[in-house]
């Protein structure tokens, strides 16, 4: 029903020339709305069961929270207006930490490429 209402809708409008180029967009904007419908139902059933775990307490609320108390945080913290600089600080925090560990890695990477007594000692220890 919905399928030969859209095939109808695209050759009407004139979006599609012929009836195959109308079967294929409705196949296609079907497609799209069942991968919608389905993130849709994952983002729920995540939310859901989180809810779940932090409303019946089968994890420790410190550590998780749950989506309603981190929305209603999300709220406060935007009305306070601090928000924005956490996330500001949050945003500095990880680019600082990015840029020191790829420096550190690159000198250290360096340096036991340089030092091949240092890599023969180090070398048990960086095998994974």
């Amino acid at each position: 029903m919905l399928r030969q209402s859209l095939r109808n809708y695209y050759l009407r409008t004139g979006k599609a020339q012929t009836p195959g180029h109308a079967a294929y967009l409705t196949e296609m904007f079907t497609q799209r709305l069942l991968t919608r419908l389905a993130q849709i139902a994952l983002l729920l059933g995540f939310l859901g069961t989180w809810e779940a775990i932090a409303h019946y307490r089968l994890m420790d609320v410190f550590l998780i929270s749950s989506p309603r108390r981190v929305w209603q945080t999300l709220l406060w913290l935007h009305a306070d207006g601090t928000l924005y600089w956490h996330v500001g600080v949050t945003t500095l925090e990880t680019i600082v930490g990015f840029v020191s560990g790829t420096l550190i890695g690159t000198f250290s990477a360096a340096l036991l490429w340089w030092r091949p007594s240092l890599f023969a000692a180090a070398d048990p220890y960086l095998k994974c």
